[in-house]
């Protein structure tokens, strides 16, 4: 199951709110400055059909209670014709294709929606810390540039940036200026400044961290479904060879994409750290964030298709036909509209 069990509850029942806002398929409404209490009380979430739908109940015993969300208005009574605030705004967030904080940050500035609680909208420290690994890319030259020991600082850039503003070391404090001034930034603005590029830079991390997770989930479905096809009852099945070829192929294709995305990245910033100006950084730091929601979309879809094929590894009855039979009625629709998010990020990179 895509939840993580390990991990507990803090609020919410037996729900997990700090694995629900490090997810992709998960909007927990509490979060959104909805009218209506008890809608407070659920979570937007994506299905296998990469459709979003509304979970209103979740239980062991009964499993999760899911609606339309263009039926909310039955449920609570909304005024008919969708003009309730909640019915309009719900179904403009419906329409994301990752709910991912980054992509929420960027829809909901969009729509013009204020969030009375930032943390909310910021990744948990334990994601965060387990994201460090990837942070290192980006911010290690800029954290050489300004003081020789944050090397083995947990600290954020910003944080380290006041710290050693106040610390008086001449000598960090001297780097600082030099930072300041090729970019052009006051030194008192640097710490905030640096912050917010250190938020960008983590959104990147998180989005790469989730794409390393994913490549070998990809590698071993297309291997089960190479073995599958050539088991008895499947191996003359033609139907079923084919569909399933072309899912694993577009899922190649998705993969291959959205890895030369990545090493793009990569090359951009250290292109970056090699010139650095204050029009570099914001050329990257736009870069990445015009790319959230194409990532996060392609991202999003692939966790909760290969989420759904995990599971259903898992249940009693796993006969090779019943596995091929899922692979056509609930892998392959979706996989192509995955494929053509990841196709729109090559044009897009290119623009």
């Amino acid at each position: 199951m895509m939840e993580n069990s390990d991990t507990p509850a803090k609020e919410f029942g037996s729900r997990n709110l700090d694995y629900e806002k490090d997810s992709m398929h998960i909007l927990p409404l509490h979060i959104i400055p909805l009218e209506t209490p008890g809608l407070r009380q659920a979570r937007m979430m994506k299905n296998v059909a990469l459709e979003s739908a509304i979970e209103v109940f979740r239980g062991d015993e009964t499993g999760s209670g899911q609606v339309d969300p263009s039926r909310l208005g039955r449920m609570f009574d909304w005024p008919a014709g969708g003009k309730h605030p909640d019915a309009i705004l719900i179904a403009k967030l419906s329409l994301m294709q990752s709910f991912d904080i980054y992509t929420l940050r960027m829809q909901l500035r969009q729509l013009g929606v204020n969030i009375e609680n930032s943390e909310d909208l910021k990744l948990s420290s334990a994601k965060t810390a387990k994201l460090k690994k990837h942070m290192k890319l980006f911010m290690q030259p800029l954290m050489d540039m300004i003081s020789d020991e944050t090397g083995q600082n947990s600290k954020s850039i910003g944080e380290t940036t006041a710290e050693i503003r106040q610390s008086g070391n001449q000598e960090s404090l001297g780097n600082l200026k030099s930072l300041s001034k090729k970019l052009q930034i006051i030194l008192e603005q640097l710490p905030v400044f640096l912050g917010s590029y250190g938020d960008v830079f983590l959104s990147l991390a998180y989005f790469k961290d989730a794409f390393e997770n994913l490549v070998p989930k990809v590698q071993k479905f297309n291997q089960h479904v190479k073995s599958l096809q050539n088991t008895d009852g499947l191996q003359n099945d033609a139907y079923f060879k084919e569909a399933s070829t072309a899912t694993c192929e577009e899922l190649q294709e998705v993969i291959a994409i959205i890895g030369k995305r990545f090493a793009a990245f990569d090359e951009q910033t250290k292109d970056m750290w090699n010139d650095l100006t204050a029009s570099s950084f914001q050329d990257v730091k736009t870069l990445i964030e015009s790319n959230h929601g194409i990532l996060g979309g392609v991202l999003c879809g692939l966790s909760v298709k290969l989420a759904a094929w995990e599971d259903n590894m898992e249940a009693s009855d796993n006969s090779p036909r019943r596995q091929a039979d899922f692979i056509l009625s609930d892998m392959k629709p979706g996989v192509d509209t995955i494929k053509i998010i990841a196709r729109s990020a090559q044009s897009h990179f290119a623009i």
